[in-house]
């Protein structure tokens, strides 16, 4: 029987195509999937962080937007070995800021200033985990594939208990 190489690059590029659709899912189209949950040509902005942190379900949608920036983070760390803390961080950042835009420009949303926040929380908590992962060295390209590739598996699931809850508790 012939034994399968897998090339921890491409595996690494799969899962993260993979991730971004995950991503956008869930931060374009609210993790709905019924279109008439969905709230087209909606269009607002808001500047103030954390305004409506009081509310019920808005804790659990920051809660959720860091979450999901984790990998944002492992990725970026993955792909810029070489580059300072600060370009990793501004890389996750102004992808936060790109979706935001997109956001509004499509009318398909809010965007906000929370938002922006929140993800590049977790994106900073993924480069920082990534810097405890990358240096072990039994299985160096085994870790960062499996949590590249498990992290969106386990991201999925908890966004979805995220969404059962948030449907009972509205």
């Amino acid at each position: 029987m012939k034994k399968v190489k897998i090339n921890p690059t491409k595996a690494t590029v799969v899962a993260l195509i993979i991730y971004c659709f995950v991503l956008t899912w869930v931060i374009m189209f609210k993790c709905n999937l019924l279109t008439s949950d969905m709230r087209f040509g909606y269009r607002s902005i808001t500047f103030v962080p954390f305004r409506q942190f009081d509310r019920i379900g808005y804790l659990a949608d920051y809660l959720l937007n860091i979450v999901v920036y984790i990998p944002m983070g492992i990725y970026v760390c993955t792909f810029l070995k070489n580059k300072s803390f600060a370009l990793k961080i501004a890389v996750v950042a102004i992808s936060s800021i790109l979706f935001e835009v997109v956001q509004y420009i499509i009318a398909f949303g809010s965007s906000d200033i929370s938002d922006v926040i929140s993800n590049t929380l977790g994106g900073i908590i993924g480069v920082l985990l990534h810097s405890k992962i990358k240096d072990k060295p039994v299985f160096h390209w085994f870790n960062c594939c499996m949590v590249t590739v498990g992290l969106p598996l386990v991201i999925f699931a908890i966004i979805q208990t995220i969404s059962v809850f948030n449907i009972y508790v509205s």
